[in-house]
């Protein structure tokens, strides 16, 4: 059996709509991953904010992150289909814009399990609301 030192890409999928205000905060989060194969699929849908500003900033700092604006309103569903299409990795890990990762080696636990335990197809971890 060959074992390969690759680690397994992993696409992350953060959909917005109207929240470029609070998009910085999930951004950072991912890119602070202390797992570093991983691709970030910003979808927007159709919104009346500056996002694109937002993202681009990012975008300038990371080319790992891929920014898809759509051109009409989708609504969640299609908004997510768009972006698993264009998704490459062997993982994909949804997180909204408004939300964040508090632990930098979440997907690094989350793909380490995954490929010691085949049986297994899906994780997910513990959310915390700090209204």
């Amino acid at each position: 059996m060959i074992i390969s030192n690759k680690k397994p890409l992993v696409s992350i999928i953060m959909m917005s709509y109207n929240h470029a205000h609070l998009i910085s905060d999930s951004i950072e989060s991912v890119l602070s991953q202390s797992y570093e194969n991983l691709e970030l699929i910003i979808i927007d849908d159709y919104s009346l904010d500056n996002i694109d500003q937002v993202v681009n900033k990012f975008k300038q700092l990371d080319d790992r992150i891929i920014f898809i604006k759509n051109e009409y309103n989708m609504g969640i569903a299609g908004t997510f289909n768009k972006a698993l299409r264009k998704s490459q990795g062997k993982y994909v890990a949804p997180l909204n814009a408004d939300d964040y990762w508090q632990a930098n080696d979440k997907i690094l636990k989350q793909v380490t399990f995954l490929e010691r335990n085949s049986k297994y197809v899906m994780v997910g971890n513990f959310g915390e609301c700090k209204h």
